[in-house]
């Protein structure tokens, strides 16, 4: 994820293997780099190899977390990045494929081809998590990166479907 505006403030979850860390920066374009807000790391023993063994106990301890950045930062939390790890996490591939609607590739030609590559089979117990696409296929012209505005009338994605247990 790249941030082009000065002053961006990001903040991330990370959901661990037993702690839970909540960390939030300020981007600078003009000093090229980044400053720490807030940070907070809590031990957590509502988790265990990185899956919610406890949800009260995790719940409580992400709020923790957060106020703890809050407090540090001085600045209110509304939005955040979640990293998720375990062994419940796992991936696969998947293609797509829709006609464009214009002979010109639209952003919602992209967002309905994404859509197309999560119209596979994967366990009850699973949901898809993120789609991380791979490369466009603009007419049998496949390593296509950002396809909006190029000229075709069919195409493909690859991408990488990232699930997770559903309990999880």
């Amino acid at each position: 994820m790249i941030f082009k505006m000065a002053q961006q403030t990001l903040t991330v979850l990370d959901v661990g293997t037993s702690s839970i860390v909540c960390l939030q920066v300020q981007f600078d374009d003009s000093q090229a780099g980044f400053t720490v807000l807030g940070h907070s790391v809590q031990a957590c023993s509502g988790l265990t190899r990185g899956a919610v063994v406890d949800i009260d106990e995790t719940v409580y301890v992400m709020r923790e977390c957060v106020k703890d950045v809050q407090t540090q930062s001085g600045k209110r939390i509304r939005d955040v990045v979640v990293g998720v790890s375990g062994f419940h996490v796992q991936s696969m591939v998947s293609n797509g494929m829709v006609s464009t609607r214009h002979r010109e590739v639209t952003s919602l030609d992209v967002e309905r081809v994404l859509e197309a590559t999560k119209a596979i089979a994967y366990p009850d117990n699973q949901t898809i998590l993120h789609v991380l696409p791979q490369e466009y296929i603009v007419d049998d012209q496949a390593g296509v990166m950002k396809p909006v505005g190029m000229n075709g009338i069919r195409l493909e994605a690859r991408a990488r479907l990232m699930l997770v247990s559903t309990s999880a």
